[in-house]
């Protein structure tokens, strides 16, 4: 039985915001009466621990993450939460009720998981089911078991105060957030495996990419309603670079945490990537970005002026991806391969580039012209793969070993039809294997893949759903 791994998904953030009774109270998706589709995220599950364990996801990267508060700042917004997230709106409200900060909203997420009786702890288990949090690298030894790492997603999680506050009184803001790492570091359990610095929302740390689904939205409300999805500034803060070194600080008594570039904006990630080439750490420290996609764009300078409104990715000088700043241009690309990194492809829709009609177009041409029946079932795993074939296209051969699953499952996404939730996954992986030569957009799939008869599609893929992360994670994973 082949096993499956993901670098980034939530198992605990929709219970634990609608108030379930416990991360092992799952509602299954039925096949025939549930769509995949954002707007249902309250009838199902895709990633819950039951569905994780029952279809052999052997390794999951758990991201913590505290909802931004700026989802209950109006009813307008609240309303977004409700219909674009799948949270009730009172259920928000409780979140930060009586003040609770964004770092106390974290620590409780991770009490819901892996609390019992007021104890942590590292074997999860009901119904005869049972995975582990992963607690030192021997834990990972065993393959048989499904192993949970935590995550962290959103440098705004550190924080003690309303991030709203941190321009009036910077200094305490920054002192809480460094402590907050400190506490993470030497008193959590668990250890964090990594960190994304942003998320939706500016947080005083970095710039954060464009990310909400909804550039339209600008058309039916006050932009006011929605300015902190803007980065208010694109750089990497005092804060931030603290916040950069303290992680990445590999000394007794004080583990390393990689830092993900995920949603940080294209500015703040390059940034970053100076940053570790003065600190003499290129190499040393590999680069994640846990659940994206490819933007097509060649560099920097392409990815810079890219501005996501409305369905910009259609216009006939774009044909395929997502091409907004949120996704990895070329350069990028090569970046994280040469500093031993790992890319994550998400299995949403939308970063996928699954909106962008000229990509829609292009893929339905060529499975016509290929006779494949009932293109629509097999339009999303094209595009699915035709984001790994960028980057094997970009990085070569080499770049094989540097490319996973980064589901983002009850992220929450509109996953992709042909793998609704990680129950789907083995099938998707089958499914490729079974009709590369007719979903694969190139000419000769084995010549610009860099397979052969040693190193077939199914070899490669094996690596992409498994054995690329258990690697990654054998040889990153901080604790001995």
């Amino acid at each position: 039985m082949n096993k499956f791994a993901d670098l980034h998904l939530h198992i605990s953030l929709k219970h634990y915001v609608n108030k379930r009774k416990d991360i092992w109270d799952s509602k299954r998706f039925l096949k025939g009466k549930d769509k995949p589709i954002r707007s249902t995220g309250l009838n199902y599950d895709q990633a819950d621990i039951e569905t994780l364990i029952d279809s052999d996801v052997k390794l999951a990267l758990v991201a913590l993450h505290p909802i931004e508060k700026i989802v209950s700042k109006s009813l307008f917004n609240l309303a977004i939460g409700r219909f674009f997230f799948g949270f009730k709106q009172k259920n928000i409200r409780r979140l930060y009720e009586n003040n609770r900060s964004y770092f106390s909203v974290l620590t409780h997420e991770l009490d819901y998981i892996a609390k019992k009786d007021g104890t942590y702890q590292d074997k999860l288990s009901k119904n005869g089911k049972e995975a582990i949090i992963v607690r030192k690298k021997g834990d990972l030894d065993n393959e048989d078991i499904t192993k949970l790492i935590i995550t962290i997603e959103g440098g705004h999680a550190l924080a003690n105060s309303s991030i709203y506050t941190a321009q009036r009184d910077f200094q305490t803001f920054e002192k809480d957030i460094l402590d907050n790492l400190h506490k993470i570091k030497t008193t959590w359990p668990f250890p964090v495996f990594s960190l994304t610095l942003s998320h939706f929302t500016y947080n005083f740390l970095c710039g954060q990419s464009w990310a909400i689904p909804l550039p339209g939205i600008f058309r039916f409300t006050n932009i006011k309603a929605l300015e902190d999805l803007f980065a208010k500034n694109q750089l990497i803060t005092p804060a931030g670079f603290k916040i950069i070194e303290k992680a990445l600080k590999n000394t007794e008594g004080e583990y390393r945490i990689l830092i993900d570039v995920k949603h940080t904006h294209v500015v703040t990630r390059y940034l970053y990537y100076e940053y570790l080439k003065k600190q003499n750490l290129w190499g040393k420290v590999p680069i994640i970005s846990s659940h994206t996609g490819v933007s097509g764009r060649k560099d920097y300078c392409d990815a810079f002026f890219i501005f996501p409104v409305n369905k910009k990715e259609d216009k006939d000088e774009f044909e395929k991806f997502n091409v907004w700043d949120i996704n990895l241009c070329d350069e990028e690309i090569r970046f994280i391969i040469e500093s031993k990194g790992l890319i994550g492809i998400s299995l949403d829709q939308r970063i996928l580039g699954a909106g962008n009609n000229d990509f829609k177009s292009l893929i339905r041409k060529t499975l016509k012209q290929r006779k494949i029946r009932n293109w629509k079932h097999w339009f999303h795993t094209a595009v699915f793969f035709e984001n790994i074939a960028h980057i094997i296209h970009v990085g070569g051969k080499e770049a094989w070993n540097h490319v996973c699953i980064g589901s983002d499952f009850d992220g929450i996404i509109d996953p992709i039809d042909s793998c609704p939730t990680a129950a789907y996954l083995k099938v998707l992986e089958s499914e490729l294997i079974q009709n590369i030569d007719k979903i694969y957009l190139g000419n000769d799939y084995k010549k610009e893949l860099h397979l052969d008869d040693t190193f077939t599609i199914s070899k490669a893929l094996r690596k992409v759903f498994y054995e690329n992360q258990q690697d990654f994670v054998r040889k990153n994973f901080p604790v001995e």
